[in-house]
């Protein structure tokens, strides 16, 4: 015997079902702002006594965002070759003259591999980005950066800069050899290179989460939980504010 819902008892499942689509979104954003707010334990060696970033020796990094993700970019040099030096085998353009800095960005497989636009985004990726995928790292070109609305300067001791340059050469996953291992033929353009990375991407880690860890590793005072880029950004402001050049 099939059971067939009345009328009233459908408006009300299907007025559950919207509720809870509107209330859980808000819930996260709710919780990203106070876990923006709320500071990381600073733990990372080295990183309790406060550097300046004034100096000769200190380095500007970017954050390059949007509206769903941040690039940790780097100023290319040598230095920054030798750490990673499958980058060159990987088909990046590293001779290109334009060539300033290297974007580095953590996320989900199944969505960070097919979603070069916000068009190219399917619902199949999104939940799995959400429930659960293994990440990868790309690698992306970038010229000359300067701080813009979605573009932010950080300025890092020489000692910080090469903590954090530690702690994103650690985020790749490795094979026996103790080599990156390069996704050939992936890319979702502007002469990028996929690579896999450790750890795990979800709805509470994701790519965001990743670019507050490294920050922290390099000293960098920021939110226990940044997982948008609006959270990662104010906690930036919040809490490290001396590492942000004068007017950002």
């Amino acid at each position: 015997m099939r059971l067939k819902l009345r009328p009233a008892t459908a408006f009300k499942a299907g007025g559950a079902v919207l509720a809870c689509l509107i209330v859980l979104p808000m819930l996260y954003l709710a919780a990203a702002f106070g876990g923006a707010l709320v500071p990381r334990g600073m733990d990372t060696p080295g990183a309790m006594a406060q550097e300046t970033t004034d100096s000769p020796q200190s380095v500007r990094i970017f954050l390059v965002t949007g509206l769903l993700h941040a690039d940790i970019a780097l100023p290319l040099t040598e230095e920054l070759l030798a750490a990673f030096p499958r980058l060159v085998e990987a088909g990046l353009p590293l001779d290109h003259p334009a060539l300033r800095h290297l974007g580095f960005g953590w996320g989900s497989r199944a969505f960070y591999t097919t979603a070069g636009n916000y068009s190219d985004i399917t619902l199949s990726a999104t939940l799995r980005a959400a429930t659960g995928d293994e990440p990868v790292m790309r690698i992306t070109p970038m010229g000359n950066l300067t701080t813009s609305s979605d573009i932010v300067a950080i300025d890092l001791s020489l000692p910080a800069y090469r903590r954090l340059v530690s702690a994103i050469k650690a985020s790749f996953l490795r094979d026996g050899n103790g080599e990156a291992i390069h996704l050939a033929g992936v890319s979702i353009g502007q002469g990028d290179a996929f690579f896999l990375a450790a750890g795990h991407f979800n709805l509470f880690n994701p790519c965001n989460q990743w670019v507050g860890k490294m920050l922290h590793s390099a000293g960098v005072d920021i939110g226990l939980w940044t997982p948008t880029t609006h959270s990662l950004l104010a906690s930036l402001k919040w809490h490290s504010p001396q590492h942000l050049p004068a007017g950002r």
